[in-house]
């Protein structure tokens, strides 16, 4: 009896091992746990919007322009000089500026125009007929010498005023050799009156442009170099002679400005 005993005792975990007892009648299959990915998060696409570059004016380059003697120029001639900036910090305030066109009351024939103002009667060029022209300008005392040369008989004194006629006649300008000349084309001149009032803290030397617009465009322009100082005020008197044909296309005219040093 008691060796029967010790008989089922060894055979129990033999048993076991061999796996002839479980909870259940079948052995269970392994049981393989798998975790889901999370789920790919989807971003909008970014676009990327290319503007097209801003359409800019063309820069307005005003000049005195050098042309040929004998042609007018179909091309663009050299730019002699050029008025960098406009409107510029620190540009001097300009206080007036107003012109008076025909500012003689009679015409003066080109004969005697050739005579005593030929930088503008000899040049071909000269004028604001095209888009590119040429200016010249004198003071108000060269005008008056002008005057004195050809004063008549008995004038002691003369002023640079409208009434031409007062002091000369111009008809006999240019003496005996225009006496039989054909007068036309005729002349007159342009007053440009401005008065500016320097900004600069210390003296310094300005490049001063008139610029002269026909039809919207700048055509020609006129400089007068300056030494300005603060809240000193500038005169300007121009004198601009001019064909009486082309008084009707000086339209304005404005002032740019260039610090030199």
């Amino acid at each position: 009896m008691i060796s029967a005993l010790l008989l089922i005792l060894l055979l129990v975990p033999l048993l076991l091992s061999a796996g002839c007892l479980s909870g259940s009648g079948e052995g269970r299959a392994p049981v393989t746990t798998t975790t889901a990915a999370p789920a790919a998060v989807t971003h909008p696409a970014t676009v990327l919007v290319t503007l097209p570059a801003p359409t800019l004016p063309p820069a307005e380059t005003a000049a005195v322009i050098t042309a040929s003697p004998d042609v007018f120029p179909t091309t663009a001639p050299a730019t002699t000089w050029v008025v960098p900036t406009y409107g510029a910090t620190g540009d001097p305030r300009i206080i007036v500026l107003n012109f008076q066109k025909e500012y003689f009351n009679a015409d003066i024939p080109d004969c005697g125009m050739r005579k005593f103002f030929p930088e503008a009667a000899g040049d071909p060029a000269y004028g604001i007929a095209g888009r590119q022209g040429t200016l010249v300008a004198y003071p108000e005392d060269e005008i008056r010498r002008f005057i004195e040369t050809n004063a008549v008989t008995n004038v002691t004194t003369v002023e640079a005023g409208r009434r031409i006629t007062d002091y000369i006649e111009p008809a006999t300008l240019g003496g005996p050799v225009c006496s039989r000349t054909v007068s036309t084309p005729t002349w007159n001149f342009v007053l440009i009156n401005a008065t500016i009032m320097g900004r600069n803290a210390l003296p310094a030397e300005y490049a001063v442009g008139f610029n002269v617009r026909s039809k919207g465009i700048v055509v020609a322009q006129i400089r007068e170099d300056r030494t300005l100082t603060l809240d000193t005020p500038e005169i300007f008197a121009l004198y601009v002679p001019l064909k009486t044909a082309e008084m009707e296309r000086f339209d304005s005219v404005e002032m740019v400005f260039a610090r030199k040093r």
